[in-house]
Formats: C-alpha cells, structure tokens, sequence
C-alpha cells in the first residue's frame, strides 16, 4: 500500500479523525407535524429502540413490501401472459 493510500482521511492522524474513506450519514428528512414526530416517538418508546434506529427498520419493511408487491405484480403478469397464448 503506498503513503498516498494509507493517508486516505485527509488529515493527520493524530488530529482525532478516522482514517480510511468515510461514510456518509443518512439522514432523516420527514416534514412531519409536532402531533406525528411525539406519536412516532410514542411507537419507538414503545418497541424500546432509538427513534432513527425504528425509523429505518419501519423504512426497510415497507420497502420489502414494495418489492414482494412489485415480484408478486410481475408473476401475475407472467401467468395471464402465458394463459393467452
């Protein structure tokens, strides 16, 4: 590995900054009323996690559920394109 790719950071490493490439944040950009931001904090209370962390799972799932709706749309497809012919 040479110097150039070792000091990938950017800055020395005594300066307390991690060295390697960096990861860039996820941030949560919801513009959501004071009455939904304390019910969702409510929820998270609940199931006792973080709200970011409930956040994303709840991000996840609908997105699974997206794609099992989407692969369920395309196999209904492929089974009336095959009826028709």
């Amino acid at each position: 590995m040479t110097e150039k790719q070792e000091n990938r950071g950017g800055a020395r490493i005594g300066a307390g900054r991690k060295k390697g490439i960096k990861k860039r944040k996820r941030q949560i950009s919801l513009f959501l009323t004071d009455q939904q931001w304390e019910a969702l904090e409510m929820e998270a209370a609940a199931e006792n996690s973080k709200l970011g962390t409930f956040m994303n799972k709840r991000e996840e799932a609908y997105a699974n559920e997206l794609i099992d709706k989407y692969k369920l749309g395309l196999e209904n497809h492929n089974e009336s394109n095959k009826n028709s012919e």
